[in-house]
């Protein structure tokens, strides 16, 4: 009997369609309590419903004659509709009563919840615990509800749609005409905005980020609601803010120094070598094979400077953004010219907080340092 049970089971859910056309024979409702429930003994065990189409499930209920299972449905739009998603109790061995099982059923697809008379501020958090987004919001003049209750939203409540969909919403104003213009916030600094917003009588609300190659970084690219909707007094806005800087442009590695171009040079009396800059008993001389830290520094710099002064208009967000990040820990061996991605980091945040980029580019690239490895 077990032998026919796990092969049957296999045909039904394999090959069989989703739903059930008809109501299962008795052999094939065996072979699905076998797998589900394996040897465990029916009176003080929790078969396991997971994958089941609701119909299957309903009939295995049924055919056990268990009186403590109830189904729920649920928003997902991972599983077809129908399908057992979730049960509020694992499958196994209990002792004593289980208590009551729900088995939770895929709906097939997010259904949007009903928004209608909620407090502006609570819509965000109850969209995203469902799986969606605030869409547009603008303010709408109302007899009926008090200022900052929804008073309509798209799609309508009960909707079926997929997970991350906007859904749009309308805001009381009030009775009176009017109600509050949301400020154009774009290229803002965040103190800026939440200036420009206080003085509106309106307030920050959630700040994120976003890479941009147009808007310069720490700046506000995006917010919600859009500049110009009417809106009631206190409303959070959301704005998005530039992470990222400036362009992506062009790295050049730089070329190779032309041993005759050092032909006019005094020759250091102790290393026979080019004596770039004399001081004292000593100097600075150039030798084409030497790798350390302190040529890999110089070559990072010279590339995003280099970069700096290029025809193509770039400025030092551009060129830290850009310059080639090393591959390893001892930039000095790699092939090609690069600088630590940490040093960009460092430059990010320091933008971030409000330094030029010329200040900022100093403390991290010349004066600190830190982000070198052997520096």
């Amino acid at each position: 009997m077990r032998l026919f049970a796990f092969f049957a089971c296999l045909y039904l859910l394999l090959f069989q369609p989703v739903y059930a056309q008809e109501p299962l024979s008795k052999e094939e409702l065996a072979a699905i309590v076998y797998i589900i429930l394996g040897d465990n003994p029916i009176e003080t065990s929790i078969p396991q419903f997971l994958g089941l189409q609701q119909d299957v499930a309903q009939q295995v209920i049924d055919f056990l004659e268990l009186d403590y299972v109830e189904f729920e449905p649920v928003n997902d739009d991972q599983s077809s509709a129908g399908t057992i998603v979730g049960q509020s109790i694992d499958a196994g061995v209990y002792d004593g009563e289980p208590g009551k099982l729900i088995l939770y059923v895929s709906r097939g697809y997010i259904q949007v919840p009903n928004l209608l008379e909620m407090p502006y501020g609570e819509v965000s958090g109850l969209l995203e615990a469902e799986s969606l987004e605030l869409g547009s919001v603008i303010g709408v003049i109302s007899n009926s509800l008090a200022e900052g209750l929804v008073t309509s939203q798209n799609p309508l409540v009960g909707a079926g749609v997929k997970a991350n969909t906007k859904v749009d919403i309308g805001v009381s104003l009030g009775s009176s005409d009017g109600g509050i213009t949301v400020p154009d916030l774009s290229g803002m600094t965040v103190s800026a905005a939440s200036s420009a917003l206080s003085s509106a009588n309106l307030q920050l609300g959630s700040t994120s980020e976003q890479n941009s190659n147009s808007i310069d970084i720490g700046l506000v690219l995006d917010q919600t609601p859009a500049a110009g909707a009417k809106i009631y007094q206190d409303a959070p806005i959301d704005i998005v803010v530039s992470s990222s800087i400036g362009r992506s442009v062009v790295i050049n590695q730089p070329d190779p120094i032309d041993p005759e171009d050092l032909s006019d040079l005094p020759v250091d009396d102790n290393s026979g070598l080019p004596l770039l800059i004399e001081f004292g008993d000593g100097g600075m001389v150039y030798d084409a094979n030497l790798n350390s830290p302190l040529t890999a520094w110089g070559d990072c710099l010279a590339i995003i400077i280099t970069c700096r002064g290029s025809d193509s208009n770039a400025d030092f967000d551009d060129c830290a953004f850009s310059a080639p990040a090393c591959g390893t820990s001892q930039p000095w061996l790699e092939e090609t010219v690069c600088c630590p991605a940490q040093c960009y980091e460092e430059y990010r945040i320091i933008r971030l907080a409000g330094s030029n980029q010329t200040d900022a580019f100093a403390e991290v690239y010349i004066e600190g340092t830190s982000c070198f490895p052997g520096r």
